[in-house]
């Protein structure tokens, strides 16, 4: 029996037998025969996008909503480079995505050839691992090593750089795939042996503390754990607060309390600096949470316990670090359950928190503030994911959403994307074709990846866009507002595109909500299936708010 193939339709049986059954892409020269192999094969469906960066945040978006890996394709040259910022996007959020560029043929390499580009140079400080094939027989142990690397330990970007001689070689699939699967038999997920002594270390604290709090960044998802988490919170009834990544962990207990950090909620917050025990459960103590490090909780004790032993210590020196899949953690955090009592801890912040909300309810506006928005679409929130791209929609988005689980919000963190939204919703949909995903943009960010529009209608996909144009890039004019004397430079968008005809010219339905009584239309965007554009005239006054300027602490708070 003949089971010789091209490298080309080699790759795409190995993708399909590791899991990946969609991959986003652009075609170029280099990446003919990979093409060529795509069209002559309908077990993975390949969607085209318009720019690469779109197919990088797709894929992304993908892999992280589904906790698996997603998968993107650009060509050599300016192709494989428009895809950095995708990576660099996925490197700083932990995502695992498979990128796999064309390059010039074997004997063209290092000549300067016309689009060829040392992508493995470029990308190497950005991704985990990466690899040039230079041949296809290699395939079966290079695939498997870049795949297991992406979804091991701290997930993130790996990166295959392929020859088009190389897509072209011959090769028997069999060998190549026993290659695979002999990989699969050898490696065995690490679990991580947690000492007695950090276990009794952690107990002790716990039990001494009267105000502890939980801080739950992104690692819980990808662990794979909120079932086992919520079950911890409550059984010890503590306090929850979240990273952006982290929003909605926990939100069916009483105790979750939202995002924390520069723009997270008062009551967050006013919980984690007042705590006199902060449990970091897969979150990384970034600027954006901790601002002065001096200052945050200073009179509390810290426990970080991070798959990642390099993030441990990092960003803030810890009364204990305990390097463990949180899983793994749980479990036997779950085998040493302790009676504390923080009864009175809760009742101080549900008081507080019941003023806070109140206040929320004295918003007032001529003009619609994103507050009146984001009250009719939580009445409309039952099983969708929401998008975001990256501004002052992002943070209203965490401070006023009503999310029911984690991995209900995705949005870029710590690259902070602007025109990740777009196409991360594209992902988002292809994923979950069932649900609506509702993507949240601003006018400027949108105008970075706007060509991906095209995608909604191209494959039908249930995405509603949301479009919050107060004609401002608001958050940096809303920095240069507080800190540099409301010298607006290069933030007012008051020449922007009429988004109507944009929505006409990619054949998308089109609404406009302009006046603060037409806000409660909101809801009908969400009858029907089907890609649709809503445009809201925001409130260009409207800020972040409350907002702990960079490196400061609670103590000098902006409400």
């Amino acid at each position: 029996m003949n089971n010789m193939v091209s490298g080309a339709t080699a790759l795409l049986k190995l993708l399909k037998y590791a899991g990946i059954d969609n991959v986003f892409g652009y075609p170029g020269g280099s990446l003919i025969p990979l093409y060529d192999a795509i069209y002559q094969q309908d077990e993975i469906k390949h969607y085209l996008v318009r720019h690469e960066q779109g197919a990088a945040h797709a894929a992304e978006a993908y892999g992280k909503v589904t906790n698996t890996i997603g998968c993107c394709i650009a060509t050599s040259g300016p192709g494989a480079s428009n895809l950095v910022t995708g990576i660099t996007n996925a490197f700083m959020d932990s995502n695992p995505l498979l990128c796999i560029t064309g390059q010039v043929n074997l004997d063209a390499i290092g000549k300067m050839s016309f689009q060829e580009v040392d992508i493995i140079s470029i990308v190497r400080p950005i991704t985990k691992k990466v690899a040039q094939l230079k041949n296809a027989n290699d395939l079966g142990d290079v695939i498997f090593d870049l795949i297991n690397e992406a979804t091991s330990g701290r997930k993130g970007p790996v990166l295959l750089d392929v020859p088009k001689d190389v897509f072209m070689q011959q090769v028997d699939f069999n060998k190549v795939l026993s290659d695979y699967k002999n990989k699969e038999l050898e490696t065995k997920k690490e679990s991580t042996k947690i000492s007695k002594k950090d276990i009794d270390l952690f107990l002790k604290y716990l039990k001494e503390a009267k105000k502890p709090v939980l801080l739950l960044g992104a690692g819980i998802i990808k662990s794979d754990c909120e079932k086992e988490i919520i079950k911890i919170v409550n059984f010890f009834k503590i306090p929850v607060v979240t990273t952006l990544h982290g929003l909605g962990l926990c939100s069916s207990t009483p105790y979750y309390y939202g995002m924390a950090g520069m723009h997270g909620s008062l009551i967050a917050n006013k919980a984690l600096y007042n705590s006199d025990l902060v449990i970091s459960l897969g979150s990384r103590f970034d600027d954006r949470l901790v601002g002065n490090n001096k200052k945050f909780v200073k009179y509390g004790r810290k426990i970080h316990i991070d798959i990642d032993e390099k993030e441990l210590g990092k960003n803030l020196k810890t009364n204990l670090m305990i390097k463990a899949d949180l899983k793994d953690f749980i479990y036997e955090l779950n085998n040493h359950l302790l009676e504390i009592d923080v009864q009175s801890w809760i009742l101080q912040l549900d008081l507080f928190k019941k003023e806070i909300e109140s206040n929320y309810n004295k918003i007032k506006s001529e003009l619609i503030h994103p507050y009146y928005v984001f009250k009719e679409i939580n009445k409309n929130n039952k099983s969708k994911i929401y998008v975001s791209d990256v501004g002052q929609h992002q943070m209203w988005c965490a401070q006023y959403l009503k999310l029911d689980s984690g991995n209900q919000f995705v949005s870029s963190g710590g690259a902070g994307t602007m025109g990740y939204g777009l196409p991360a919703a594209i992902g988002t949909s292809v994923a979950y074709p069932n649900k609506q995903v509702i993507a949240i943009l601003g006018d400027g960010g949108i105008q970075m990846t706007i060509q991906e529009l095209i995608m909604l209608k191209q494959y039908n996909l249930n995405v509603k866009v949301i479009i919050f144009n107060n004609q401002r890039l608001g958050m940096v004019k809303q920095w240069q507002e507080l800190f540099f004397e409301k010298r607006y430079s290069s933030t007012i968008l008051d020449i922007n595109p009429d988004f109507s005809h944009i929505a006409k010219a990619y054949n998308l339905d089109y609404i406009k909500i302009e006046n603060k009584s037409e806000v409660k239309n909101i809801s009908n965007i969400f009858e029907s299936d089907g890609p649709l554009i809503c445009e809201i005239m925001i409130d260009p006054d409207a800020k972040v708010l409350p907002m702990i300027p960079a490196n400061q602490s609670f103590e000098e708070i902006i409400v």
